[in-house]
């Protein structure tokens, strides 16, 4: 019988298949000594908290049997034990999840996951206040990691910003995108002089025969292991939940889900449809993401109490041609999740309304857009590393069309308090769109680390007023709702330190 004194309900995510759990044997008496550990401890992540539920995710590493058990910490009850979950082979799934249901809303949740082998990992995370609750809330927002040759640091032999993010302190971390770059490589050294380690980094996906879907699997599951597994970042995982998103390096640069090419780079390569299957179903093993329609599974909405509910767009998986000319036929959300998004803000009553996109809004982005269009909303002015006696065609393939239909649906309903957060162009800025009066903010951070240059100019479309931008730097963004509705926007460095200027307070809107 399921015990009534905790009833933590859970439903298993196996290889894609769901089965309901067998009735768990008696849970240890709480004050059971912990296994002595043999090696290192399973990878875990926590994400897509609600008020009552959570996923949990872990890489035991070798196909080790792993066993879960929760609790509400400063509770007496005994600990719910879930398990024992098999991991199924790769190249299918080298993880496991578990859904924990019935969670007590704004309380903390201590969790254990033992192996097999005798392996252990603990950790905590806070389960949302239920949405009429005004409490406060702080997150952190960050993407791209150990890209353009930098990889996990030799010295001090882990991603500081991870630290620097535990410091601010955050009740969720949202990962916008470029949390791998499988289509990048890791050289011994990185472009600042200092020794990457390299054991462990499981190479490029460019390297591999993409029709070779284990091969493609191997590499992808390799850099999710070797970024998984750094110390700093094991460190932030057991401290709080986070909610996961994908931008382009989670498979190959500047890609677009629905092509039948790579469309931006060699569209003669075979095997592009096998790399893009891959990188989602890689993506979806490795993050906390709870079960949806599979085409849905990125797109997603999160609710923390009355101040703040998160948007977490999909712009990968619908997106048109990035070279076709911007048009009432082209888009990068689709008709339908641009249509969910905008009914689903104008239904929020939430006092801020946080947009995740992994593209900017008035930033120009794109590899060699001059021939191969832009990646994000914004068209440019034109591409400035245009070679001579070509033709640019950057300023005519933005997606500002769809980004205006957005935002003209938030100034002809109204709907008041939102803010975009992305990060992706590898520099920090603080913009502001009047939009008619109806004020919208973007909030661009990063990168964690990666190449990092300075800020380049704006799209003047939507006249975004520029409160702060600086480049040549590692950071993420905080978001830090108090009980009142106040919204205070922090840029934020390795160190978890304030950057000077990047610093945003606004008061809670009024309803228009």
């Amino acid at each position: 019988m399921v015990p009534t004194s905790l009833p933590f309900l859970a439903s298993l995510v196996l290889g894609g298949c769901r089965s309901e759990p067998a009735t768990p044997p008696a849970p240890p008496p709480k004050a059971s000594a912990p296994r002595q550990t043999t090696s290192a401890p399973p990878l875990v992540a926590v994400g897509d908290v609600r008020p009552q539920q959570a996923i949990l995710q872990v890489d035991a590493g070798d196909l080790s049997r792993v066993m879960v058990e929760a609790w509400i910490e400063g509770s007496d009850e005994d600990p719910w034990r879930i398990g024992p979950l098999e991991p199924t082979p790769p190249p299918k799934a080298p993880t496991v999840q578990t859904t924990i249901e019935g969670l007590p809303p704004g309380s903390a949740i201590g969790w254990r996951v033992r192996t097999g082998d005798g392996r252990e990992a603990t950790g905590r995370f806070r389960t949302p206040p239920l949405p009429d609750t005004p409490a406060p809330v702080r997150l952190a927002v960050a993407g791209d990691l150990a890209g353009q040759g930098w990889c996990r640091p030799a010295d001090p032999g882990r991603y500081a910003i991870f630290d620097g993010i535990q410091h601010a302190g955050v009740d969720v971390v949202v990962f916008n995108g470029d949390m791998i770059y499988a289509d990048n490589s890791c050289p011994t050294q990185d472009p600042g002089g200092g020794a990457n380690l390299t054991d462990g980094h499981p190479g490029s996906v460019m390297d591999v025969d993409w029709t070779d879907r284990t091969a493609v699997r191997a590499v992808l599951d390799g850099w999710w292991r070797y970024n998984r597994s750094d110390p700093a970042l094991q460190e932030l995982l057991a401290s709080t939940s986070i909610v996961a998103q994908w931008d382009d390096h989670e498979a190959v640069n500047d890609f677009g889900g629905g092509w039948d090419t790579w469309h931006t780079g060699d569209p003669d390569r075979p095997g592009y449809r096998v790399l893009v299957e891959e990188a989602h179903a890689a993506f979806l093993a490795w993050n906390p993401v709870a079960p949806a329609d599979p085409a849905r599974r990125i797109e997603r909405r999160l609710r923390w109490g009355h101040h703040a509910e998160l948007f977490v767009a999909d712009a990968r998986s619908h997106r048109s041609d990035n070279r076709l000319p911007d048009g009432p036929d082209k888009t990068m959300l689709g008709r339908e999740q641009l249509g969910r998004l905008i009914e689903d803000l104008a239904a929020s009553d939430a006092t801020w309304k946080i947009v995740s996109v992994d593209v900017p809004m008035s930033i120009p982005t794109g590899s060699a857009a001059w021939k191969n269009g832009r990646d994000g909303w914004a068209s440019g002015t034109g591409a400035p590393d245009t070679p001579e006696g070509e033709t640019d065609i950057s300023a005519q393939t933005g997606f500002e069309r769809e980004l205006g239909e957005l935002l003209g649906a938030i100034h002809d309903r109204r709907i008041t308090g939102v803010v975009f957060v992305t990060t992706d162009v590898h520099h920090s800025r603080l913009l502001r769109y009047d939009n008619g009066g109806v004020p919208v903010h973007e909030v661009v951070s990063g990168p964690l680390r990666a190449w990092s240059g300075a800020p380049w100019p704006l799209d003047p479309t939507f006249a975004p007023q520029e409160l702060y931008a600086e480049g040549e730097r590692f950071t993420f963004a905080h978001l830090d709702i108090d009980a009142d509705g106040g919204l205070t926007i922090t840029i934020r460095d390795e160190q978890g330190e304030a950057r000077p200027g990047g610093l945003l307070t606004l008061p809670a809107p009024t309803a228009g």
